[in-house]
């Protein structure tokens, strides 16, 4: 075992507190150091957490950004949804591959760059889209390729590149009444404290709202549920993921109104 992945596979434990429930931020602690989650790196865990390699295998296999083989210093993700594809993300592909010299399997000779497509990066109106190291640029053509190709054959570090690339555009036209309509700032919070966390529910239940994923999930059940556990501390986690294909609801929201979401959290029970 490499004294570099026992070392970070003991970072992410030591950040965590060696709690099994968090161990997705564990493994990719370790790849975000690593760029790989070894076998040595699931052994060290799977010891540490009481976990068997297969529980955590099983984790690495699902998730697509998990990786099980080594990966180059830059890993790039280019969204290979069909809107990306009208925007020219094809040429965009070919732009980089040529550039960095790629591999036909996205690989550079010497171990730098890794380039993979992936299905959505759920910016799919600002096409064709790249994630690099975890960070999201926005309208990658053929042009933008290049440059980007020239930054990394100059080592220059992700977080270094230009801001207005990571910079995600409002692109909405026509707004509608969550984000269009001039409310009261404050004024949904403070009824709903007043009339207490029952009543809130109810009017939830009434109102027919309902979470914006595939399942439509009754935000009345979700607070229902939340609040029915018998406990002093309460988590609340806004999951602004944009994962579908053709949809651009969440990042409108959290840029463009983010205080609108955080008062949103606040009477969760």
């Amino acid at each position: 075992m490499s004294p570099s992945t026992k070392s970070a596979a003991k970072r992410a434990l030591d950040r965590f507190g060696n709690d099994p429930k968090l161990v997705m931020q564990m493994l990719r602690d370790v790849q975000l150091s690593e760029h790989w989650i070894s076998p040595d790196a699931i052994e060290v865990l799977s010891e540490a957490l009481d976990l068997t390699r297969a529980q955590l295998t099983a984790l690495t296999d699902f998730y697509s950004f998990l990786h099980e083989k080594p990966r180059g210093d830059y890993v790039l993700y280019l969204s290979d949804s069909i809107t990306d594809r009208m925007l020219g993300s094809n040429r965009t592909a070919a732009v980089l591959r040529e550039a960095l010299q790629l591999s036909p399997e996205g690989e550079s000779a010497d171990g730098l760059v890794s380039l993979a497509m992936t299905s959505c990066t759920g910016l799919c109106e600002l096409g064709p889209a790249l994630i690099a190291n975890g960070h999201a640029i926005q309208r990658v053509d053929e042009a933008r390729a290049r440059e980007i190709a020239g930054l990394i054959a100059s080592r220059v570090p992700v977080a270094d590149w230009p801001a207005e690339w990571k910079t995600i555009d409002d692109t909405l036209e026509r707004k509608g009444p969550l984000l269009g309509a001039a409310l009261t700032p404050g004024a949904a919070i403070e009824r709903a404290m007043r009339i207490g966390p029952h009543l809130a529910i109810a009017e939830l239940e009434v109102s027919g709202l309902r979470g914006c994923g595939g399942a439509g999930f009754p935000v009345h059940r979700k607070w229902e549920l939340c609040g029915s556990i018998d406990t002093d501390q309460r988590y609340v986690v806004c999951n602004a993921d944009e994962g579908e294909p053709g949809t651009s609801r969440t990042a409108p929201c959290s840029t463009a109104t983010p205080r609108t979401c955080s008062k949103a959290w606040r009477p969760a029970p």
